[in-house]
């Protein structure tokens, strides 16, 4: 059969075997009217891998991919049996070292003078970068296409070339209706100055971040959109920009109404605070008259029973001026903007006003007897003086004190401080009192919590001294916080950054 196969010299050949042929980067062949090669060239070599000499005398299908050979030749052989050209075939070839290639073939059919099939000449193009492209940038439409955000491309002359469902769908627009529009169709005029600064931006500095635009719907309405763009740049040049668009219709209601419930909230606050702190002024002088003249009481008379009576009014007068201290302590903290003063102390004098207070409060409690305070112990600390607001540091350790002898019945009280890290000086107030665990100290963190509220406990105070304590290290930049300690005992440590003082 081999012996019947024209010549690439044949006079039918429309592919004369001349250098020029070498040149054409595709696959020039020509087969017979059974579908043998009679001719390849071209760049038969760059195509297949295959020399022309190993294809001459095959037929065309005997390289095509098994999965799709069928199909292949059933559309080629309906061309050869109407006499038709083929036009844009896609089929894969088997390449000689077994790699798939993607062509593109195309072919007239060669006729002899009686109107009878020759066969055809053609040639195959490599298209499989092409397709892998074609196919990269099909998936990368679909993603932008499925995205919850709106993106927007746009050329030199601000023109839209491409837009995504969503972006479409936020305006009012099918995304056919958008292209070849200008941008300006998406914005009302007065939003046109500051579209034209953003685009200044990106022309100047290839990109913008986050910008607050507002743009305008299909029916006329303005929305705002929260937008990010970039410039591109083409092989040959030319400019263009892309642009990301969310919708923040919903978050900027979603802020307004949050902005008013603080407002609302920080007004409320003032105003308990204000009435607190009122109803605490007007309380502690009917208080002071009721103190003062139980100590009169005291001083002047000798009955033992109107003694004591006058002792319980006085003792009880004096714990109810103390929780309106509190009160007014913890009402001022809220409605007021306290800034924390800087000036030179010394750490050791205000750990030794500390410890005196301590003991005047243990001299009035009636469990002094077993209590006693440790002596003060520091660690060595670089520079004693610093430079902060003692007076406040002093007003935490004071809340502390209170509830350290409050809640100890025997063991030690004791007060000490250290520096954990450069800057930073750690106050400690140990008690062995009946302990907190770490989630009971969040819980009586809260105002007019107490660490101990059982029955077969007296309540003393409001429960607000650690609140008090927080919110005084709060405005010192620091913080007050649980330590570590044996079991049966409390530390509470104050941990506040103090500059050396010079």
């Amino acid at each position: 059969m081999k012996d019947n196969i024209p010549s690439a010299e044949s006079e039918s050949q429309p592919f004369p075997s001349s250098c020029l042929s070498e040149m054409v980067g595709e696959f020039l062949w020509q087969v017979d009217a059974a579908g043998f090669y009679t001719y390849v060239g071209g760049g038969v070599r760059e195509v297949t891998g295959y020399e022309p000499e190993e294809l001459l005398g095959r037929h065309w299908s005997d390289l095509l991919d098994e999965s799709s050979r069928a199909s292949v030749r059933e559309a080629a052989d309906a061309c050869f049996a109407a006499k038709a050209p083929i036009c844009s075939l896609i089929n894969d070839l088997i390449a000689k070292d077994g790699r798939h290639v993607s062509v593109l073939t195309n072919g007239r059919p060669l006729l002899a003078s009686d109107g009878s099939l020759i066969g055809y000449c053609g040639s195959d193009r490599d298209i499989t970068e092409l397709l892998r492209t074609q196919s990269e940038l099909q998936r990368f439409r679909n993603v932008m296409d499925q995205a919850n955000f709106g993106i927007v491309l746009a050329d030199d002359d601000q023109k839209i070339f491409y837009v995504n469902k969503a972006f479409a769908h936020d305006h009012g627009y099918a995304p056919s209706n958008l292209l070849g529009e200008p941008i300006s169709r998406l914005h009302s005029r007065s939003q046109l100055g500051r579209v034209k600064e953003l685009i200044d931006v990106i022309q100047q500095e290839g990109k913008f971040v986050g910008q607050e635009v507002w743009h305008r719907r299909a029916d006329g309405t303005e929305f705002p959109m929260l937008m990010t763009g970039i410039q591109l740049t083409a092989p040959d040049g030319t400019h263009s920009f892309a642009a990301t668009a969310l919708d923040i219709t919903d978050r900027k209601k979603i802020e307004r109404e949050l902005a008013e419930a603080k407002a609302r909230a920080e007004e409320s606050a003032q105003i308990k605070a204000a009435f607190l702190s009122m109803i605490s002024h007007e309380f502690r002088t009917p208080l002071n008259h009721i103190i003062g003249f139980s100590s009169l009481i005291v001083e002047s008379s000798a009955d033992p029973e109107i003694l004591e009576f006058a002792h319980h009014i006085q003792h009880s007068g004096e714990e109810f001026l103390e929780m309106i201290t509190g009160l007014l302590e913890l009402a001022t903290l809220d409605a007021v903007d306290i800034s924390p003063r800087n000036a030179p102390f010394s750490l050791a004098e205000l750990i030794s006003r500390a410890e005196v207070t301590l003991q005047d409060y243990l001299d009035q409690s009636e469990h002094a007897s077993q209590i006693q305070v440790d002596a003060f112990d520091s660690k060595s600390v670089s520079g004693d003086w610093r430079l902060g607001d003692a007076p406040k540091l002093y007003l935490i350790l004071v809340q502390l004190i209170k509830n350290a002898v409050k809640f100890t019945r025997a063991g030690a009280i004791g007060i000490s401080y250290d520096e954990p890290t450069p800057g930073m000086i750690r106050f400690a107030v140990r008690d062995s009192g009946s302990g907190l665990s770490p989630e009971k100290f969040h819980e009586v963190s809260a105002p007019f919590v107490q660490g101990d509220s059982g029955m077969t406990r007296r309540p003393d105070g409001l429960g607000i001294g650690l609140a008090v304590s927080q919110k005084i290290a709060k405005v010192l930049h620091g913080e007050v916080r649980l330590g570590e300690s044996d079991p049966g005992s409390t530390v509470i440590e104050i941990l506040v950054p103090l500059a050396v003082a010079a």
